[in-house]
């Protein structure tokens, strides 16, 4: 009998001693945004207003992953996290583990390769069905905790695989490589929605435009695919906008 190359160097009772369990951490370049708003009950985090008397000034934090090309993800809400800084989940979970990762000002986390973690923050949400029912189960939510920082891209994909990650094949077991220009552009376009979200909400349509196209200057991985002037963003502008285009 022929025996196969892969069964006869593959030891299952080594593996079973030794096991490389694949890791659900994120891998991949950090975006952080850090801006002055107020929380406004019915509309959340708004930019702050100085001249209104009813905005108590806190710091905002935005912070998007965009994940190696080989990671699959399903949904992009998992690769972004937001956070008011003055509030616990960020200042005694997040923060102390960039701090304890020897980075002092998170300004220079911005363009780092890193793994991310996602940990409790000690609150906790009702599990809801297909259609949007109730179930009664309740799950813990998760905010970002970060595990390491890597001097490259290289060296993060290097960490990747050595977490149990695959390269050139996408997380559905595909042989189709996924190629990192889609990858990216569809990360942009979620974290798009959140830009255009905190700028424009509550403004008329000319002053929505203006917040807009400086908000996207501060994010270089979203407006290399979306300027103000694309489709995506005039139409989310117009979504978020109150008063009518």
């Amino acid at each position: 009998m022929i025996q196969d190359p892969q069964t006869t160097e593959f030891d299952p009772f080594a593996s079973a001693s030794d096991p490389t369990v694949q890791t659900y951490d994120l891998f991949g370049q950090i975006e952080i945004n850090a801006w002055a708003g107020a929380l406004v009950k019915g509309q959340g985090r708004i930019p702050f207003d100085p001249t209104n008397p009813n905005h108590k000034r806190l710091t905002m934090i935005d912070v998007f992953v965009q994940p190696l090309a080989e990671i699959d993800v399903k949904y992009s809400k998992t690769l972004e996290c937001h956070w008011v800084a003055e509030f616990p989940e960020w200042a005694k979970i997040t923060l102390p583990s960039i701090k304890a990762l020897g980075i002092d000002n998170v300004r220079e986390i911005n363009g780092k390769w890193a793994r991310v973690a996602r940990v409790p923050n000690g609150k906790q949400y009702e599990k809801k069905d297909a259609q949007g029912n109730p179930t009664g189960e309740m799950r813990d939510e998760t905010t970002f905790k970060f595990v390491a920082f890597y001097t490259d891209e290289d060296a993060c994909r290097a960490a990747y695989v050595a977490a149990g990650g695959q390269v050139g094949a996408n997380g559905n077991g595909n042989s189709a490589p996924v190629t990192a220009e889609d990858t990216e552009k569809q990360t942009a376009l979620a974290f798009l929605r959140v830009i255009v979200q905190n700028a424009a909400r509550g403004k008329k349509p000319n002053e929505a435009n203006r917040a807009v196209l400086t908000a996207l200057a501060q994010y270089p991985t979203v407006s290399k695919y979306f300027n103000i002037d694309s489709t995506e963003t005039q139409n989310l502008i117009a979504e978020f906008c109150d008063f009518p285009f």
